[in-house]
């Protein structure tokens, strides 16, 4: 069977670090989804 693992993933965009340190087990049978808007989006809501 499968499974996943990802240990300590970070994103950062130059030396701005938007995420750090994920941690994401995923077993066998179980599903996992993530969605989020692209900031060009987002910025219309902004103030």
């Amino acid at each position: 069977m499968a499974e996943l693992k990802l240990r300590k993933v970070g994103k950062s965009y130059g030396t701005l670090s938007v995420m750090h340190d994920l941690n994401l087990e995923i077993h066998d049978g179980e599903f996992w989804f993530s969605s989020a808007r692209r900031a060009a989006e987002n910025r219309r809501f902004c103030a």
